[in-house]
């Protein structure tokens, strides 16, 4: 129950976000820690890049600001890590990284949890608000 509050605070949130975000739906394999919408800003000269998720609203509660980088043409490499993540035994730290295709629109997510030797993977398609 706690996890559809937090998606529908993180929809009703995008309402407020800026002309050069994207919103992406994510299909995952089921491993976890991989939300099913992540939102992306892009960067400008007046809004710095940032992503934003359910799994960082429950550990940090506001976006976060992840390293950019160019790939080729249109595509953007994202990476952030987001620690505290509630799980047991303890909280948990995973590195993420996602390559965005802003003229496809598609986005490819993938995340290392730390002391573990799963990864994550998730694909999907993104629009922009």
């Amino acid at each position: 129950m706690r996890f559809i509050a937090i998606l529908s605070s993180l929809a009703m949130s995008t309402t407020a976000l800026a002309a050069q975000d994207i919103v992406c739906t994510i299909k995952s394999g089921g491993q976890g820690f991989m939300s099913p919408v992540i939102v992306f800003g892009l960067p400008t000269a007046d809004q710095p890049p940032y992503v934003f998720d359910a799994v960082i609203e429950m550990a940090k509660g506001e976006p976060m600001l992840p390293k950019v980088k160019s790939r080729s043409g249109s595509k953007l490499r994202y990476r952030w890590t987001v620690s505290g993540i509630p799980a047991r035994p303890s909280p948990a730290t995973v590195g993420y990284w996602a390559d965005l295709d802003t003229a496809a629109m598609t986005v490819t997510v993938s995340g290392s949890i730390r002391g573990f030797d799963n990864d994550i993977k998730g694909r999907g398609n993104c629009e922009k608000r």
